[in-house]
């Protein structure tokens, strides 16, 4: 008797268990800078991005060289 119920004890553990299978699929490399922002190719935003980040390197560069 004490076999049986040790065998139903260990039946119900194994019917317990759970295996969970995911797939991860990492997102796509955005080569471009305005998209790492956050803009949506498409938008307004990411049309103006590239001469918005042309305009601030030109004022940091401008800042660096004066005094």
């Amino acid at each position: 008797m004490r076999l049986a119920l040790v065998v139903l004890a260990g039946a119900l553990a194994a019917a317990c268990t759970v295996q969970e299978t995911r797939t991860v699929v990492p997102a796509a490399r955005v080569d471009d800078a305005c998209s790492a922002y956050g803009y949506v190719p498409g938008t307004e935003g990411y049309r103006i991005c590239p001469s918005a980040r042309r305009r601030h390197a030109l004022v940091a560069a401008w800042r660096r060289a004066t005094p």
